[in-house]
């Protein structure tokens, strides 16, 4: 697990990396559903925090003393980065998600029903239950939006009561997050659809890319990373993807290109397609690693560390179609903010 343009590291043979989330200062958590919550930081060798099979984890949240893992049946468990150990016993569940709530507390999704759950004082402080099974949620404009298995997207109120709201993706939502530079709610679909829903709860893009459900993504500043089934993980360029020969998706939410920039993590404005990066297995958990990085969770026990700076999605762009870039469209897929180099490749 090194620095490069891509590297990886096992972590347990035939175990599926369900989750990861990034840690402060760089690098990320890892958990397993072979009960494994692993560290992996620029520079040092994978720190194994906890294994135990007993365990089946399911979602990971960071902080600064350590790391929250949830397991399917529960316990969650809390793991300090002393070693300490501590299981928090839960209500019988099919439990998924984990959601920093804030005030010191947090959101802990099961299929059937939410916790609210106080961290200092160990307790759950209300359970909210569900009339069909949640697939997944997000934070977003108007606080926090739930998707359920039957269709209906809900919002979160602070006492756990559930509001409908008019999204109407008509189709099931497995992954979702939010674009704050955008204010705009991306939703994962069970098709591979990547749905783009504006502050008024109306989906103004269907951005096409993958063809198999989407299983991870992640979003920070410009860049949204989403995985799938279809074994690939795609970068895009949020705000000057292209959704038309004349329409960029920062025109459709009606925010000028003047006030954008270039992206982040590097990643300029020209570039108006998402770079795919194709996998032997199932991509299940996609986090942000440090600048210009990303990792990558598979179902085979595989953690994949990529470099994401527009050298290198030149780089893969000059791989997917097989052309050395010429200086005209080196500056229309990269950017003229990027020199040229015609031997790059």
């Amino acid at each position: 697990f090194h620095v490069g343009t891509s590297s990886s590291v096992s972590v347990r043979k035939g175990g599926a990396v369900r989750a990861m989330t990034s840690l402060a200062g760089g690098g990320c958590a890892a958990v397993t559903d072979y009960g494994e919550i692993e560290l992996f930081r620029d520079g040092q060798e994978r720190n194994v925090l906890l294994q135990n099979e007993d365990y089946d984890f399911r979602d990971v949240l960071a902080d600064e003393s350590g790391i929250w893992a949830l397991s399917f049946h529960g316990p969650l468990c809390r793991v300090g980065f002393d070693g300490k150990v501590r299981e928090i016993q839960l209500p019988p569940g099919d439990y998924l998600k984990l959601k920093d709530a804030g005030d010191g507390q947090m959101l802990i999704a099961a299929k059937s029903h939410l916790l609210r759950f106080n961290i200092a004082a160990g307790i759950v402080v209300w359970r909210t239950d569900f009339d069909s099974d949640l697939l997944s949620l997000t934070d977003y404009a108007h606080g926090t939006c739930l998707f359920f298995a039957d269709g209906k997207a809900c919002s979160l109120e602070s006492d756990g009561t559930l509001v409908r709201t008019d999204i109407n993706a008509g189709r099931p939502i497995t992954a979702a997050g939010y674009c704050d530079r955008l204010k705009a709610l991306i939703l994962g679909c069970d098709n591979g659809d990547v749905l783009i829903v504006n502050t008024d709860n109306r989906i103004v893009s269907t951005m096409l890319g993958h063809n198999g459900r989407v299983t991870g993504m992640t979003v920070a500043g410009d860049v949204m990373v989403t995985s799938s089934y279809d074994r690939n993980v795609l970068i895009w360029n949020m705000p000057f993807f292209k959704i038309s020969d004349t329409e960029s998706l920062s025109d459709a939410l009606g925010i000028p290109a003047s006030e954008l920039g270039g992206g982040r993590y590097g990643i300029m404005k020209e570039w108006l397609n998402p770079v795919p990066l194709k996998f032997d297995s199932w991509p299940l958990s996609v986090c942000l690693f440090g600048e210009n990085e990303i990792a990558v969770g598979t179902a085979d026990g595989q953690i994949v560390r990529y470099n994401v700076s527009a050298s290198d999605m030149a780089r893969r762009l000059r791989e997917r179609y097989d052309v050395v870039l010429s200086s005209e469209e080196w500056d229309h897929y990269i950017g003229n903010s990027v020199p040229y180099i015609k031997n790059l490749f």
